[in-house]
């Protein structure tokens, strides 16, 4: 299975063989998408660049994701009924769950077993959907890579698969946060709890080169001079005040940051002064074992994966 995560700047692509004992990686790649007046083009190119360098053989199955303002991830509650009439009541009633006013959307449902630890006649639902039209276009760019996907899955529930996969998830709510440079995706997440997902578009300078002149997702600006970063303090603030009121459960017990700009010197340690929250940046690479290919040269860029190796982690 590979996993393939196309960000604003570069393309990310891992590659894991699932056996009984598990799963192996055996293909690692990282592609810059060259700045041009036809981004879309520039981007299937890297794809189909990174790819190549992940080995990804034409049989592959490969999975990919679409994130941002364009999906939305809700835990909605519904009067406990069968699937099948929860199926038609969603149909209808999601529209008024869905931010997408006057615009098509793909949805999506699934049940959740114990959420909240009550049983008062209520079913706790986790409802999924993405504008067709950033569907569509995200199809159009895999076909222009000769990829058909077998499997579009949504940012926020990715990034909950690698965090569970990294043994992360247990009785405290989580929350992780994707910075890229366009946006961030920000999830909280506590067993049998509120699932909260939000899409945050950033303002500021684009971001510039990482230290070693690789241009990234976001590597290399200082934790100090950006407007963006402020931006990231005051809606994350915003959002986990948002949580703990609707859940009564006294605050967040860990962040974790991934994606491009999670490399900006100084970030964890900016966020955890401002929220008091213990903050970590995360490098998925860091700790694989029983791996068939050099991590060393793109270690450092680990944050950058996390998003292609949970989709990876499919089976």
């Amino acid at each position: 299975m590979t996993g393939l995560d196309i960000g604003t700047t570069s393309v990310k692509a891992a590659t894991l063989k699932h056996t009984s004992k598990g799963a192996r990686l055996t293909g690692l790649a990282l592609a810059e998408i060259a700045q041009s007046d036809d981004w879309a083009q520039s981007a299937a190119e890297a794809a189909v660049a990174a790819l190549a360098e992940s080995g990804t053989a034409k049989n592959t199955p490969v999975v990919s994701a679409v994130g941002g303002t364009g999906v939305s991830v809700k835990h909605v509650t519904f009067p406990e009924m069968p699937k099948q009439a929860l199926a038609e009541s969603i149909r209808w009633e999601a529209r008024k769950h869905v931010p997408f006013e006057g615009a098509d959307f793909v949805l999506d449902f699934q049940p959740l077993e114990g959420a909240n630890g009550d049983d008062n006649g209520e079913l706790q639902v986790l409802l999924a959907a993405v504008e067709t039209r950033l569907l569509d276009s995200h199809i159009e760019l895999l076909g222009a890579a000769g990829v058909e996907p077998d499997t579009v899955d949504l940012t926020p529930l990715v990034l909950m698969n690698e965090m569970d996969e990294e043994g992360l998830l247990d009785d405290e709510a989580l929350c992780v946060i994707d910075v890229g440079v366009q946006g961030i995706t920000m999830v909280v997440y506590r067993r049998k709890g509120l699932f909260f997902a939000r899409s945050i578009p950033l303002v500021g300078k684009k971001a510039p080169k990482t230290p070693d002149e690789k241009s990234g997702d976001g590597g290399g600006d200082s934790a100090g001079d950006d407007a963006w970063l402020k931006v990231l303090e005051r809606e994350v603030r915003r959002s986990l005040t948002f949580y703990n009121n609707e859940t009564g459960k006294k605050g967040i017990g860990r962040i974790y940051l991934t994606g491009g700009r999670a490399l900006t010197p100084g970030i964890d340690k900016r966020l955890q002064s401002d929220l008091r929250i213990p903050t970590e940046v995360l490098n998925p690479l860091a700790n694989l074992t029983d791996v068939g290919v050099d991590l060393e040269a793109l270690k450092p860029e680990g944050p950058r994966f996390a998003v292609a190796l949970g989709l990876a982690r499919r089976q």
